[in-house]
């Protein structure tokens, strides 16, 4: 198992100075330099963006999808278009700080959405994580006991959720 740290996530990074697309290349340059296939590769919260972007470039290397309470990136739809008016400014101006974008397209591999029974990360409603992105991907969200860090806060029932992701169809 590898758990990459995106760049702009390490401590001391700047995350101002990478783009989307630097995060993309960053996890196709980790899948194809190690030569890894077969991967399962797991998007948490923006971590959909960045995912999603590299399994659309290297799918022959990814076995399947899973979306941890993570956006799914829609054709046409900006990032900024899927959060709460109010948290709308920060993600604008970030938007505009990195000017990259990313657009849902088919891919053919395997999906899977884990959701916190407990996430409030994104306000209940409109804007919740569920069942609107489950619903982009066309498949039934797996619930995980825990918050929006349920694989920090509930590990065990997060990997059984995880284990559990890949014997369903999606």
């Amino acid at each position: 198992m590898v758990a990459p740290t995106l760049p702009g996530l390490a401590d001391g990074d700047d995350p101002r100075r990478f783009t989307l697309e630097d995060t993309v290349d960053f996890l196709v340059d980790l899948l194809d330099g190690h030569d890894l296939t077969d991967v399962t590769l797991v998007a948490h919260s923006w971590g959909g963006y960045p995912v999603f972007g590299a399994a659309h470039r290297v799918p022959h290397r990814v076995r399947r999808l899973v979306f941890h309470s993570a956006f799914v990136p829609e054709n046409g739809v900006l990032l900024v278009e899927d959060v709460p008016p109010g948290h709308a400014a920060l993600f604008r101006q970030l938007a505009q700080e990195s000017g990259d974008h990313s657009a849902l397209s088919t891919l053919g591999l395997p999906v899977s959405y884990l959701s916190g029974e407990c996430d409030l990360a994104m306000p209940p409603g409109d804007y919740a994580w569920c069942p609107r992105f489950p619903a982009l991907l066309g498949v039934e969200p797996i619930t995980v006991p825990g918050d929006h860090e349920a694989f920090l806060t509930r590990p065990d029932a997060f990997v059984a959720a995880l284990l559990h992701s890949h014997t369903v169809d999606g």
